[in-house]
């Protein structure tokens, strides 16, 4: 069974979005490859694990690729970055982590 609600993003669009119950979540651990095109782009997520070969005991699976056109990609790329500033005050919970995500969120430059 799909929901709807509406929603308002920040251009001040509302817009209908269809939820499916049964939506598949993806946990991520980075990002391991990102291929910018001209029309479309491709980004490959992992997840980290242990390996038990001879590659330092290291291992990245795939669990995702996200292929969209590029527009949007930086579009999407933008909103994340603004609403992680938005929410810096939230974001930490002990002092190592709080002074790394605030590095980062500062050196951010968004126009």
């Amino acid at each position: 069974m799909a929901t709807k609600k509406i929603v308002k993003d920040k251009s001040s669009k509302n817009f209908s979005l269809e939820n499916t119950n049964g939506m598949e979540e993806i946990f991520a651990d980075g990002i391991s490859s990102l291929m910018i095109g001209r029309n479309v782009s491709k980004v490959i997520f992992h997840t980290d694990s242990v390996s038990d070969d001879d590659t330092d005991g290291k291992l990245r699976k795939a669990v995702l690729t996200l292929i969209m056109s590029t527009p949007t990609l930086i579009l999407t790329c933008k909103r994340i970055l603004e609403a992680a500033k938005e929410s810096k005050d939230k974001l930490t919970d002990n002092e190592h982590m709080n002074i790394e995500i605030n590095k980062l969120l500062d050196s951010i430059n968004i126009d």
